[in-house]
């Protein structure tokens, strides 16, 4: 895992586009993913958990039935795609009660041409919490020629 100030300065300011900030200051936790790589998932507040899907899958059996609650694996060509792909993106969870003093910020980022990312991102936000997140498509590519949907 790295730091966001670590990334290359171009990358810095695409994301920077999204609102995503890499000295993380006045951010409850970030997460960053480039292409298929995930640079950064981590939380700063205790009750905000920031994991990885893949780590998320392991850490929490529950959380293999709870993933596809919310969209049918099956509804579309895409879903499906993301089904079928190993597990990437975020879980972003507020445990009951807890309150995000900052925001979350969380980016997908882009930097091959053609590359299609299939990530499956869930967030939680239990009983009595409170989130506020900042997401984020970027990519060295001009930011029209791709697709990222929530």
């Amino acid at each position: 895992m790295s730091k966001l100030s670590d990334l290359p300065s171009k990358v810095l300011e695409d994301a920077a586009q999204v609102g995503i900030g890499p000295s993380e200051k006045e951010r409850s936790g970030s997460f960053f993913q480039i292409d298929h790589n995930i640079i950064c998932s981590q939380s700063s507040q205790e009750g905000i958990e920031v994991l990885e899907t893949a780590k998320a899958l392991v850490q929490y059996p529950w959380f293999k039935d709870y993933c596809w609650k919310a969209v049918d694996p099956n509804k579309d060509e895409f879903t499906k795609a993301v089904r079928d792909a190993p597990p990437r993106g975020y879980f972003l969870r507020a445990l009951p009660g807890a309150e995000t003093i900052f925001p979350l910020q969380a980016c997908l980022f882009i930097g091959k041409e053609g590359l299609s990312q299939k990530v499956h991102n869930v967030i939680i936000a239990e009983e009595g919490a409170h989130l506020h997140i900042i997401t984020g498509c970027a990519g060295l590519l001009s930011i029209t020629t791709f697709v990222c949907s929530r």
